[in-house]
């Protein structure tokens, strides 16, 4: 099972912050709701996505953690390092340095996340760029936990979960 929480709000973000990266004002579909309805749906917003975060990460053996190479370790990549680290060190993470298009400069890109205590691999999900070591270490993740136990078939879909954020 592969999870995609397509991002993470940070609770830093202000609520007009917010409602600007969603431009929540103009979201197609939601032509016959009310701003003040959207507005609090999206003050909710923050909470609800930590908490499916947090479900998907606590069902996952294997972590993706991708990072945005071209704007380097940002303090929200910095929080969720310290969050996963502190609270995940069971699992394997994964640090995926994505936007490496250029080989020399994807190296110094990747080289910027070190900071971040996990080992970065640098990717290009344009061009595909590694994203064959990131499967294979995707599927070595797995591995290392289906040796250390034999499990029945509901831990068997919890430890094959993949969590990408």
């Amino acid at each position: 099972m592969v999870v995609n929480t397509g991002g993470v709000l940070t609770l830093s973000k202000s609520q007009a912050n917010v409602m600007e990266d969603l431009a929540i004002t103009t979201t197609v579909g939601m032509d016959g709701i009310p701003l003040a309805t959207r507005e609090a749906a999206v003050a909710r917003m923050p909470s609800m996505i930590e908490r499916q975060v947090v479900a998907a990460v606590e069902e996952s053996s294997v972590i993706v953690f991708v990072v945005d190479g071209q704007a380097g370790p940002l303090a929200a990549d910095e929080e969720i390092a310290d969050w996963l680290r502190r609270n995940y060190s069971d699992n394997c993470v994964i640090l995926a340095v994505n936007k490496c298009e250029s080989p020399r400069k994807g190296i110094l890109q990747a080289y910027e996340f070190w900071s971040l205590e996990f080992e970065p691999i640098q990717l290009s999900a344009i061009s595909g760029t590694g994203t064959g070591d990131l499967l294979d270490l995707l599927c070595s993740g797995l591995q290392k936990v289906e040796k250390f136990q034999l499990i029945d078939t509901a831990e068997i879909r919890k430890r094959a979960a993949v969590f990408i954020l």
